[in-house]
């Protein structure tokens, strides 16, 4: 089916009572591959509701992980969504109001487990490990800064000597707030400075150069460090 007949179908199922993403996984059981699937899930709802701007909320909770307290989250920002179109649903404010509230701890504690997972993928011993099965020999400790469509992060990356030559590899991503929920560190940009105080102490082990040229301000249009030896 294209994706025009599906987004009816999906349209069709949530103004009939569906919510929104007890619909979506279930028009989207009809696209055969999982990777296709997933990319279509944020076109499709757009495509239903093409008055409505749904693309921020969907995108979210695609790349999230999924419990039942987090659908409940997404489906109400979606009903808001569409309601504020001006599309009569089912649905109401109020509903989704009391529907957040109920699953506001569930969600408070996913979180917080979230947020422990990626503080200690970051942490340094961590880091070390990812760094010491990497091919090659390390050259550089590298920070920059990067953004998607929900926030700014660090990329700390490592920059490895092979027999072919130079390689990048990511090794983590530093997020304010995991941060600011993990760390005693205080003050702007605490991403940045947790950039700094772990990918320095990571280069001064590996006795390699540390380089980030934007601690104090998040510009993702600083030169990489292969560019700057490139264009040296």
């Amino acid at each position: 089916m294209s994706r025009e007949e599906l987004a009816k179908i999906l349209a069709e199922r949530i103004l009939g009572g569906d919510l929104p993403i007890t619909a979506l996984r279930a028009v989207c059981e009809q696209i055969p591959d999982e990777l296709q699937r997933r990319s279509e899930s944020v076109f499709l709802m757009n495509a239903a509701f093409p008055q409505a701007w749904l693309f921020y909320w969907i995108a979210e909770w695609s790349f999230r992980a999924k419990s039942e307290a987090r659908n409940t989250l997404y489906d109400t920002r979606l009903i808001e969504c569409i309601l504020a179109a001006g599309i009569p649903l089912p649905w109401n404010r109020e509903y989704c109001e009391k529907e957040r509230q109920r699953v506001k701890d569930a969600l408070d504690a996913q979180r917080a487990e979230e947020l422990r997972a990626d503080w200690q993928n970051i942490s340094y011993d961590r880091l070390l490990e990812k760094i010491r099965v990497l091919p090659g020999n390390p050259e550089c400790i590298e920070v920059l800064w990067d953004a998607d469509s929900f926030r700014w992060y660090c990329r700390l990356s490592a920059i490895m000597r092979t027999e072919t030559g130079l390689q990048v590899h990511c090794i983590g991503l530093i997020y304010e707030e995991c941060i600011d929920a993990c760390s005693e560190i205080s003050g702007p940009l605490p991403e940045a400075q947790y950039a700094t105080k772990v990918g320095g102490r990571l280069a001064t082990n590996l006795g390699v150069e540390f380089y980030f040229p934007s601690p104090n301000a998040k510009n993702e249009d600083e030169p990489t460090w292969l560019q700057t030896k490139v264009y040296a």
